[in-house]
């Protein structure tokens, strides 16, 4: 027997070891290319995890550019998570988030949270609106609106628990990432007091009143 003879006997016994133990369909034509069957040995496609837009794993280690990947939105369980995640006091070292935590803090720190962003929203709708200076520092340190500022300055900081979650609610109102009870309030006062503006009540949250 030739040696071309004796590897052909060969390759057929194998083909039909491996027939046997299922993994070769029955009647498949030979020289196509085989894949055991198995659940144990099936080959599937690699799926990309997607940690975060600039973290992509997938099964060899290596990257997928950021541009390329698809922007999935997964929505904070409630606004105290939100507010939790951004509570990052370094983040208002100055500027106009700074100002608005400030407002936050002295105009509603022991309000509830959907209380917090309703006042911190009407400090940005009045940004907003024309009737008030166009920035965020500008509606804070406008004479007469609120009476905490002194001089154009802002008291001290009494507890930083709270000044770390007034921090998180201004950024949350900045970054536009959760809806306030009172979308369209430009003034709000506490209930225990009647100014008799004649505005119009938008919502109630906690213990401030909120007008249009």
């Amino acid at each position: 027997m030739s040696v071309i003879t004796r590897a052909a006997n060969f390759a057929v016994i194998a083909f039909c070891a491996v027939a046997a133990m299922g993994g070769i369909p029955a009647g498949t034509a030979s020289g196509a290319m085989f894949y055991p069957q198995s659940s144990e040995t099936a080959r599937f496609p690699i799926v990309p995890t997607v940690v975060s837009q600039t973290d992509v794993v997938i099964d060899d280690g290596s990257e997928i550019a950021p541009s390329t990947l698809p922007t999935i939105d997964v929505p904070a369980a409630s606004l105290s998570t939100l507010v939790d995640r951004y509570s990052d006091d370094d983040a208002a070292a100055g500027g106009e988030l700074n100002c608005l935590a400030n407002a936050v803090y002295f105009e509603s720190k022991g309000e509830p949270l959907a209380g917090q962003l309703a006042v911190a929203k009407v400090v940005m709708n009045r940004s907003k609106s024309g009737r008030f200076a166009p920035t965020i520092c500008g509606v804070v340190k406008q004479p007469s609106q609120f009476s905490f500022v002194r001089d154009g300055g802002f008291p001290t900081v009494r507890s930083k628990p709270m000044w770390r979650k007034a921090v998180g609610v201004a950024q949350v109102a900045m970054k536009g990432l959760f809806a306030s009870p009172a979308p369209d309030a430009l003034y709000f006062h506490a209930k225990r007091v009647s100014p008799r503006w004649g505005k119009r009540q938008v919502a109630s949250v906690g213990n401030h009143l909120f007008y249009r």
